[in-house]
């Protein structure tokens, strides 16, 4: 009886994998049918896929031939199946997505690359927010389940990172641009010296955007809306602000030393912690009308002009903002009349 049991049990395994086996190489044919190029990828990690479930399927073959009881052997039996069909269903979803996806960036590097820079650079933000399934892993079912769900698909951060590149390859002619909700954050704290120094920004809209941990040193702005902007923890040493918009723009620990601000409007920015050394503040309002004030804590200032001549000055500099050192002086920062910046929190490095 006993025998009987084990060789029904192992010929239900078999038909088992069989039935995954089959059902994953259907998914591809139909993938093989539905694409043209980039079938070899899939296929690899299709390969891959087959190779996880005849492991997993040992194991539990294995595992199944030491048990007595067939009440617990049925439901193994069940759970590897249902778990072994559905991880195939959510592999081929992930790898179709992921396949379309790098396909549609492929095609907009081709479109940069010729008399279609415009349109290319323009379609940046959409594809940055486009969703993809989460990767299954065979041995997380979790993982299985949130892959078929499509309420938890998420943005793929590597399309970030050639995108963002992308841009930077182009930063010497971007003008007329309409970037609302671009995303071209840095690599956390590691800045990169190629970043978007010396850029020149030409009627652009980056409402919403996320450009924080960038260099934009010398960087020119000219008739730039960056409204509601994430430019925290950015260099824009010696960078130029003309008639640009940088309400709500967020500079918190940026660096602003020698920032010119013509004929910019900067109600509510929140320069917190960022370094303003040598930037004319003069056209700031002093009345807050309903909190529009730009938010001035903890950054720093020079009532008097300063030299990196001195030595506590010249520490504190080339440590914070290195940036800064390209210039042996500063002309101090500039309030309009009426305004005490201590009152607001903020730090005068003159005093060191």
């Amino acid at each position: 009886m006993g025998v009987k049991i084990v060789v029904n049990i192992q010929y239900r395994l078999s038909m088992l994998f069989r039935e995954a086996v089959h059902f994953v190489n259907k998914v591809l044919i139909d993938l093989k049918k539905m694409i043209r190029f980039g079938i070899q990828r899939i296929q690899s990690n299709i390969h891959k896929c087959l190779f996880l479930v005849k492991k997993l399927g040992d194991m539990i073959y294995e595992f199944c031939i030491q048990l007595k009881s067939a009440f617990w052997i049925r439901v193994i039996y069940t759970f590897v199946g249902l778990h072994l069909t559905l991880f195939a269903l959510a592999f081929g979803k992930y790898e179709l997505s992921v396949f379309r996806l790098d396909n549609k960036v492929t095609n907009l590097i081709t479109l940069a690359g010729g008399k279609n820079l415009k349109l290319a650079l323009e379609r940046i933000p959409m594809l940055q927010r486009r969703k993809i399934p989460i990767e299954p892993k065979i041995y997380n079912p979790l993982s299985v389940f949130y892959s078929l769900n499509s309420n938890y698909d998420d943005v793929n951060f590597e399309v970030f990172n050639e995108l963002r590149f992308l841009v930077i390859s182009n930063k010497y002619n971007l003008s007329d641009l309409n970037l609302n909700g671009i995303i071209l954050r840095g690599f956390g704290n590691i800045r990169l010296d190629h970043d978007f120094n010396d850029s020149k920004f030409l009627n652009i809209s980056f409402i919403q955007a996320g450009l924080n941990h960038n260099i934009f040193t010398k960087g020119k702005f000219i008739k730039v809306d960056l409204w509601g902007a994430n430019m925290e923890n950015c260099d824009l040493a010696f960078s130029e602000f003309y008639n640009s918009s940088l309400r709500s723009t967020k500079f918190k620990q940026s660096n602003l030393c020698g920032v010119k601000l013509i004929n910019t409007d900067y109600t509510d920015a929140d320069f917190r912690q960022a370094n303003l050394i040598g930037v004319d503040l003069s056209a700031m309002s002093i009345v807050d009308v309903c909190g529009m004030l730009p938010k001035l804590q903890g950054a720093y200032y020079n009532s008097s002009q300063i030299s990196i001549i001195n030595e506590k000055q010249f520490i504190f500099i080339t440590n914070q903002f290195p940036s800064c050192t390209k210039k042996s002086f500063f002309q101090p920062t500039k309030f309009p009349n009426g305004f005490d910046p201590k009152k607001e929190g903020m730090i005068d490095i003159s005093d060191w």
